[in-house]
């Protein structure tokens, strides 16, 4: 709620206060001015002028004798004209009071007051409605400053809706619970601006809604103690945002898609706002998941393609790769270590044949130990010198021999042995 919406709605008790305050005491000085209209008038010419008269009550009968309409004042400067019916009741009421106050009261069949108007010394005018039990159900307001207040009662006499109108421009729309407690603000503003306002029970605002003459759209959601939680909103380019904060005002969570559909992207931070997670689709297909240390350095990407590749990396603190995996569509799966130079030193690897292998290399990445298992069932170590010379070779059989070569550096076999 505005300062000004408040200060509107404050000004709108105040009125009805004083409104009720002035009815009683009206209706007290009909009560008054009915008994003295029993009471013997003088009736004189003014001095000069023949066709005047100067009455302090006048009544005006039916045929039969019924007074219909009483036009009367009073010593105290009240002044006051009534009409009644056929059956004598009072139906119209009109009179002004010597505070300047002047009010006409309109009532039923039944005594019932149903429509009162009134304009007050200080500029404020109303008119009220009542319903067949005397109770106020709609009253209109305006005020010296320009503002303009509708409100709606319910049958227990408390506000439910209220519609108020500024000079400026401003309008705003209040909804009002059985408790009397503001639940639903609508507003829109000179410059196209509008929103609503959605309360609890105890009058936080919770939810609260904008759109702008830009194109632009907010929405907020606050928590209890009025913190912003949640924000969301679009821009004129169509561009989406959503925020997640969390009590001390830190972003948590961001979400973000462009305006054509191409990208859309969600960031995770830590409490300090650091941003440890970022998520990302693209128009091409491609996925990617992304995790940041503390240090603000990215240590996991994880991507998918949409051809049916994947990926996974992993990089020490110093941003280097250490870890590489790869599934292809074509069935191939692969898994390498690096060292903190970056050189491949461990390679595994799978294929759609069945064939598997894993290979470790030196600091050269020159490979010192192959291992392979075949779709036949054979499987072999091969281990390689530094100058990359085969020098031991050992292999099973499904049959279940198994065969080992010794060689020297010239590749010479200079041992082998193989068991049935």
């Amino acid at each position: 709620m505005t300062k000004q919406e408040g200060s509107v709605m404050s000004e709108a008790d105040e009125r009805m206060e004083r409104l009720e305050r002035e009815m009683r005491r009206l209706r007290g000085w009909i009560l008054l001015l009915a008994l003295a209209l029993i009471a013997t008038f003088a009736v004189g010419a003014t001095q000069g002028t023949p066709d005047e008269l100067a009455l302090r009550r006048l009544a005006i009968v039916d045929g039969d004798g019924k007074e219909r309409i009483v036009a009367a004042t009073t010593s105290d400067g009240h002044a006051a004209v009534q009409h009644y019916d056929s059956d004598g009741k009072m139906r119209i009421a009109a009179g002004t009071l010597p505070d300047g106050h002047a009010a006409v009261q309109h009532f039923d069949r039944n005594g019932e007051q149903r429509i009162g108007t009134e304009t007050s010394p200080n500029g404020d005018a109303g008119v009220d409605h009542y319903d067949s039990d005397g109770k106020m159900r709609i009253a209109f307001t305006t005020f010296p400053s320009g503002n303009v207040n509708v409100s709606h009662f319910d049958s227990d006499g408390k506000r439910r809706i209220a519609v108020t109108t500024f000079p400026s421009g401003d309008v705003n729309v209040s909804h009002f619970d059985s408790d009397g407690k503001r639940r639903i603000v609508t507003g829109t503003l000179p410059d196209g601006a509008a929103s609503i306002g959605l309360y609890d029970s105890d009058g936080i605002d919770r939810i609260f809604t904008t759109t702008f003459p830009s194109g632009e759209a907010r929405l907020v959601i606050s928590d209890r103690e009025r913190r912003h939680r949640i924000f969301a909103g679009t821009l004129p380019n169509n561009k989406a945002l959503l925020d997640h904060r969390d009590v001390n005002g830190t972003v948590r969570i961001q979400a973000v898609t462009d305006a054509y559909g191409d990208y859309a992207g969600v960031g995770h931070s830590d409490k300090d706002g650091k941003l440890r997670i970022i998520e990302k689709t693209d128009a091409s297909g491609l996925a990617s998941l992304s995790q940041i240390d503390s240090n603000e350095v990215v240590r996991i990407v994880s991507l998918t393609d949409s051809n049916g590749s994947a990926a996974t990396t992993h990089f020490d603190s110093n941003r280097k790769m250490r870890i590489g995996a790869m599934t292809a569509p074509n069935g191939e799966a692969s898994l390498a270590h690096y060292d903190s130079d970056g050189k491949k030193r461990i390679a595994a690897t799978t294929f759609p044949s069945g064939v598997a292998s894993l290979v470790h290399s030196n600091s050269e990445e020159k490979p010192r130990i192959v291992e392979a298992t075949l779709p036949n069932g054979d499987a072999t170590v091969q281990h390689y010198d530094s100058d990359g010379k085969a020098r031991i070779g050992a292999t099973t059989f499904p049959t279940g021999r198994a065969d080992m070569v010794l060689s020297d550096g010239e590749g010479r076999m200079v041992w082998g042995e193989k068991s049935e």
